[in-house]
């Protein structure tokens, strides 16, 4: 249900909630069972060796990998006809896989890190709701459909919502709409159908940040079904996107792997021209 269209006292009557009471204990239950808390479900980690099957796709790596191969079959070649060879060529190719997969890993592993820390540093935030006729202060994670949110300047909107009070109230919106400006809110307005997100004056929606003024709003989603957790669920099913040098460099790798394999064959049928012409093939 679309709340940016309706008039406050049908929103929150549609949500079982009161302006200056908030939830009720009933409510507040009836609200958790059905809508749930204010967390958006994280994606599966990938296994380790899923994450090592994804590096060796990389086009270098197959590079060195095909070099592995023919470096052992040459030297098993050697072993088996002459009863001596030398597998130090094989070591080493084996060994800058191994390298540059732990690199990798390594890499992955401190984004990975970090991007945990500052989820956990969102996941405690504090927010102020009324909730049975109190302002008390809870973690936003347990925030549900139906609360009273107080909005002050400098907060961060941790669910969206319908604004139902608000004294010059600006918010910061552009991690999501991309707009440059800071939106003007207005409880007072009801849209039309249809409104673009960017200029629904009466919401406001999770991951955006308060610049000025204060007021209340009602919470319509959270977790998943907020217009940020829509964005995390649909990027969960995309393909991984490359960084620019991640481009570049798969761009180099597969001009050098042309060039090799063109240089390689140009090389064997030059040998091979070589050993015909001095009468030496067989």
């Amino acid at each position: 249900m679309d709340f940016y269209n309706q008039q406050i006292s049908k929103s929150i009557s549609c949500l079982n909630s009161s302006a200056s009471f908030g939830l009720s204990k009933a409510g507040l239950q009836e609200n958790q069972k059905k809508y749930g808390y204010n967390q958006i479900t994280k994606a599966k980690k990938p296994s380790l060796i899923k994450k090592i099957a994804e590096n060796l796709k990389e086009p270098m790596i197959l590079i060195l990998l095909f070099s592995l191969i023919i470096a052992f079959g040459t030297a098993l070649g050697e072993l088996i006809k002459t009863k001596k060879a030398d597998f130090t060529e094989c070591i080493g190719i084996f060994f800058a896989i191994v390298l540059s997969n732990v690199i990798t890993l390594f890499m992955e592993g401190s984004s990975q890190k970090a991007f945990d820390a500052l989820n956990k540093i969102y996941d405690n935030l504090l927010v102020k709701v009324i909730r049975q006729g109190q302002v008390i202060v809870i973690n936003q994670k347990y925030l549900t459909v139906g609360d009273i949110l107080i909005l002050s300047s400098g907060d961060k909107v941790v669910a969206d919502g319908r604004i139902i009070e608000c004294n010059g109230l600006q918010i910061d919106e552009s991690a999501l709409t991309g707009e440059s400006h800071t939106a003007k809110k207005d409880a007072s307005v009801v849209l039309k159908i249809g409104t673009p997100l960017a200029e629904r004056k009466n919401m406001a929606y999770s991951g955006t940040f308060i610049t000025a003024g204060n007021g209340k709003m009602l919470v319509t989603a959270v977790g998943d079904d907020t217009e940020m957790g829509k964005i995390a669920k649909e990027l969960k099913h995309d393909k991984k996107i490359d960084s620019p040098l991640q481009v570049k460099l798969s761009k180099l790798s597969r001009t050098v792997a042309i060039i090799g394999f063109i240089s390689a064959g140009i090389v064997f049928l030059l040998s091979i021209v070589k050993l015909v012409v001095t009468g030496s093939f067989t």
